[in-house]
């Protein structure tokens, strides 16, 4: 009995030995690794700091490995004691109106955190900006009037501005009249916009507002989003590749209705590229599509293609994009409009974006 006593005891030594040297050394905690500083005016300097503990028994040792930016780490320790805490505080430049990231990387001898980052996030904006960002027309849908709201705001905490006019990019963009537009000076003005796109698919346009701020004398809020309608287009923008100026590089696009009626295409405009449109597989045999739609000039050139039969399949077109063969090696991206005509006559434009890369010919 006392044998066994004294074996228990040894035992229970021994482990707590093991215990209390897996729990020494040092330990790094850090408050909030990633920090959102919301938004920042730009050509100003943003600040930050960040608070590491070492929870652990041992000397924490820090090493700061790389930056991300031209940002400044102002103090960072090479040590922090035992059950002790310190500051890494971290500025930099904010350069322009958009949204961006800093990181700095550290190392310490934390055998658990042997590496670690400290983040900042954050969104530029002028003396005047938008909130939200932009307009975000997800989930409209095309000739249904719709309303979007959008603050416009001070950056300076105290500072006031009025606005002149707003003029939006497109026609189908308006403001809401029943509101008139905010005559006296203030930190933040909503601005009411009316929209009923005419057309599905992808939209970028923009809103001007110009105000009587000396530093924000025009502001331009990008609308964006996809206009959904009777007509399914996948994939909304068709990625040629790198192409070769002059040659001919081909995709397939699917088009089809929502209710799988028949309808047929032409092409409307192709932003000056040279475009042509053509049914293949199944949208062939369908409806005996005939005729390319020739977008070298932008007109359509007689697709009568009819689509998509009764049983209901993809609608499968052949896109042809042939870059100029003078033009500059580089991005190319164009907006493809098409015209869709249903069995009952009515027409319904549909978009989606052709996006490759031009290769130097000369090499």
């Amino acid at each position: 009995m006392r044998r066994t006593f004294l074996v228990a005891v040894g035992v229970w030594a021994a482990v707590a030995a093991v215990s209390t040297r897996a729990a020494a050394g040092p330990t790094c905690e850090i408050d909030a690794p990633l920090v959102d500083l919301g938004t920042v005016l730009a050509g100003t300097q943003a600040r930050h700091d960040f608070t590491i503990r070492n929870t652990g028994d041992e000397d924490l040792k820090l090493d700061r490995k790389s930056t991300s930016c031209g940002c400044t780490v102002l103090s960072a320790p090479r040590s922090i004691e035992p059950h002790g805490a310190a500051t890494i505080g971290i500025r930099f430049e904010v350069g322009s109106a958009r949204r961006g990231t800093i990181s700095v990387h550290f190392g310490s001898n934390d055998p658990d955190m042997p590496q670690f980052t400290l983040t900042l996030q954050y969104r530029g904006v002028e003396h005047v900006f938008s909130e939200p960002a932009y307009v975000d027309l997800s989930g409209a849908r095309v000739g249904k009037e719709g309303r979007a709201s959008v603050a416009m705001r001070a950056a300076v905490e105290g500072r006031t501005f009025r606005i002149l006019k707003v003029r939006p990019s497109a026609p189908w963009l308006g403001i809401d009249e029943s509101l008139a537009l905010p005559t006296e000076p203030g930190m933040e003005h909503t601005l009411v916009l009316t929209v009923r796109p005419p057309r599905q698919g992808t939209v970028r346009e923009r809103v001007i507002v110009r105000t009587d701020d000396p530093k924000a004398r025009i502001i331009e809020v990008p609308v964006l989003g996809t206009i959904a309608g009777p007509y399914r287009v996948e994939p909304g923008t068709l990625s040629f590749g790198t192409v070769a100026g002059g040659k001919a590089a081909a995709r397939s696009v699917s088009i089809q209705r929502e209710d799988r009626q028949l309808f047929s295409l032409r092409l409307l405009d192709a932003a000056g590229a040279a475009v042509e449109i053509a049914p293949e597989g199944n949208a062939e045999r369908a409806g005996a599509a005939h005729g390319a739609a020739n977008g070298a000039d932008g007109a359509a050139n007689g697709a009568d293609g009819a689509a998509n039969g009764a049983d209901g399949a993809a609608n499968a077109w052949r896109v042809t994009v042939t870059p100029d063969p003078t033009a500059k090696a580089g991005l190319f991206k164009h907006e493809i409009a098409l015209v869709a005509t249903d069995h009952t006559g009515a027409c319904q434009e549909v978009a989606f974006q052709a996006l490759g890369v031009v290769r130097d010919t000369a090499h």
